[in-house]
């Protein structure tokens, strides 16, 4: 035999309950504490941990004695190899400057002399010149 117990809570509200007997409430009650008696789903056991710490020193030590050692070196290399690329586009940079300068300075000696023999007809504006400075 069941007993149901109904409450009316008003507003449109029920609420309904099973009542358990006596012989009942204890195998529910002993239920509930054969389950609480497992392992803790959050707090790691003490072997767990030290076994996660083992690794990790392990991993720590080897990535110190190794993998450092050789990400430093090919970052020097990288390094290095970016300062020898820009010394020599520095060293190109300066040495199209100095032929730019005799380039003008040419120009110049070839501007006079044609003025000089009596070239005339020789007009340069500024606006044909070959090469723009920069």
């Amino acid at each position: 035999m069941f007993t149901v117990n109904v409450t009316h809570l008003g507003a449109g509200g029920i609420s309904v309950s099973f009542p358990q007997s006596a012989g009942e409430e204890e195998s529910a009650a002993h239920a509930e504490e054969s389950a609480d008696e497992g392992p803790s789903p959050i707090a790691p056991e003490l072997k767990e941990l030290l076994w996660g710490f083992g690794a990790f020193a392990v991993f720590l030590i080897l990535m110190r004695l190794w993998l450092v050692p050789k990400v430093k070196r090919g970052m020097e290399s990288r390094y290095g190899a970016i300062q020898g690329r820009h010394e020599s586009a520095d060293a190109v940079r300066a040495a199209a400057h100095a032929d730019v300068a005799q380039y003008e300075a040419a120009l110049v000696g070839i501007r006079a002399e044609a003025v000089l023999t009596g070239g005339g007809s020789f007009h340069c504006s500024s606006q044909h010149a070959p090469m723009a400075r920069g």
